[in-house]
């Protein structure tokens, strides 16, 4: 098949927060509860139409233990966007949120262009949130990133933010140039290297 674009996403996140749940649910409707933990680096492909136009998506699937992020630091130089996902019912995978966006500004070569949103998912597990909706506005406001919440079980939100991601990328490279963070690039990174971590409870 012809395609109109190609494009490339990364999803990163701490281990456990639901990244390999998200994409089989975007890209075939499926939800395993018993997902194997990823290894390593693994990549699901799509195809989406997008105003008349039939996109290519290769979706990578990164691990989210420390041991793997220098590998997944690599994917970030050819990823056109980058989904940083956090657990709602994990205040830990939410805490390290400032880290991912820190990890993604120093080690993306194209960070001139690269697009960023950040997702909570679970939100089917809303007793047992620890992270609330409140608090990830915040941190996407504070960094200028747009921010979603969804649920890899129910599907609730997840063609939402895929679709957002892949128009800003189209937008991106039509237009060439960067709608999301580059205006922001030295402020933002002096932020994810403050002292202290900001509070966004």
């Amino acid at each position: 098949m012809t395609y109109d674009e190609k494009i490339q996403i990364i999803m990163v996140g701490e281990s456990g927060v639901g990244k390999t749940s998200l994409i089989k649910r975007y890209t075939n409707n499926i939800f395993n509860s018993n997902n194997l933990e990823t290894l390593g680096i693994e990549f699901f492909n799509k195809e989406e139409r997008i105003n008349d136009q039939i996109i290519q998506i290769k979706l990578w699937d990164t691990a989210g233990q420390e041991i793997f992020h220098s590998l997944t630091k690599n994917f970030y130089r050819k990823a056109d966007g980058i989904i940083i996902v956090y657990d709602i019912t994990n205040k830990n995978s939410f805490d390290r949120v400032q880290d991912w966006i820190k990890s993604v500004y120093e080690n993306s070569d194209n960070y001139k262009e690269v697009q960023m949103i950040i997702v909570g998912n679970k939100i089917d597990l809303e007793q047992e949130r620890e992270v609330l909706k409140d608090e990830g506005e915040k941190i996407g406001k504070y960094f200028e990133i747009d921010f979603f919440e969804a649920s890899a079980k129910n599907s609730e939100g997840v063609r939402n933010f895929m679709v957002k991601i892949i128009k800003d990328i189209l937008n991106n490279k039509v237009n060439n140039r960067n709608t999301i963070n580059i205006k922001n690039y030295k402020s933002n990174i002096d932020k994810a290297n403050d002292n202290e971590k900001n509070c966004f409870c």
